[in-house]
């Protein structure tokens, strides 16, 4: 049971005034705040759905096999930016549209086993990789052919050393390919 419910929560605005609003994990059995660390506050996939929040979200864990990969600002007009689909075919598994309805997340069985989770590219998509104590909502909305949770440890590996790199990395598909 990693299942919570999740609501929409208003912040202060940006600096320029741009409405700013976050994703909160709800403990779907008690209605009050889950934490992404505390396993008491997670429930049944059933009982978060019953739950009629803004709509419900996964728990990775050290302990499971999942990693997601969040890729924000990158679908619009009902297509992906050129370097969000480079990196979606590279995954090949499991796709689907965010709540925001401009980014995607990449379900894979993987563990990250280096540093690194967020970094912004080009045209104001940021990407991050998370492998335990975060949520992730799920939607249900596959925007991709991609459609089964696949294992893959080796694309993350490499994927992840090419965003995070500890040296320079030798020329390849994301060297020129616009990443920084």
């Amino acid at each position: 049971p990693q299942w919570v419910a999740w609501r929409w929560e208003e912040r202060p605005p940006k600096p320029d005034g741009t409405p700013e609003r976050t994703k909160i994990p709800v403990n779907a059995r008690t209605g009050g705040n889950a934490s992404s660390t505390a396993p008491d506050t997670w429930g049944t996939f059933e009982q978060a759905k019953a739950a009629k929040r803004d709509g419900i979200g996964f728990v990775v864990t050290a302990d499971d096999a999942f990693c997601g990969v969040d890729i924000d600002h990158c679908y619009r007009e009902s297509k992906l930016e050129p370097q969000a689909a480079v990196i979606v075919a590279r995954l090949a598994s499991y796709t689907e549209i965010t709540p925001s309805g401009d980014g995607v997340r990449v379900w894979v069985k993987a563990k990250l086993t280096r540093q690194g989770n967020k970094k912004k590219l080009l045209n104001g998509v940021i990407i991050e990789f998370y492998d335990k104590a975060r949520f992730f909502t799920v939607t249900g909305n596959g925007g991709t052919k991609y459609k089964a949770i696949e294992d893959r440890q080796r694309e993350i590996d490499a994927l992840h050393r090419e965003i995070f790199p500890d040296r320079p990395v030798a020329a390849g598909p994301f060297n020129g390919a616009g990443l920084s």
